[in-house]
């Protein structure tokens, strides 16, 4: 049964199409494991059929919007559940000049 990912990023002009693309997803398939979040290395194809037994990728904007069009994932390699450290988009930090925007993070 295919899968259905969900990946956000700051505008559809953001997702790279081809091999070796590095994204966040979240997983929308029904069960135990939806909305899990993982780091992967995907190839990104726009449309199902370019991608033979590739599962959808549902592209949203930072703000929610859900772009209409589907791509199709072929998940090649799991990267870990985030990022390395800097590998954020900058849509998930708060702007500058938010009293929570921090230059350097703190630890305590």
């Amino acid at each position: 049964m295919p899968k259905e990912y969900s990946a956000f990023l700051p505008s559809i002009k953001d997702l790279e199409v081809g091999e070796g693309v590095k994204l966040m997803i979240r997983d929308l398939t029904p069960g135990p494991r939806k909305y899990d979040a993982r780091y992967v290395e995907a190839i990104i194809a726009n449309s199902l059929e370019k991608l033979p037994e590739a599962d959808t990728l549902i592209v949203r904007s930072g703000t929610g919007y859900t772009y209409p069009q589907r791509y199709a994932i072929k998940i090649t390699k799991e990267l870990g559940q985030f990022p390395p450290e800097g590998g954020w988009p900058s849509f998930f930090l708060p702007p500058k000049g938010c009293p929570n925007f921090q230059e350097e993070p703190r630890y305590s």
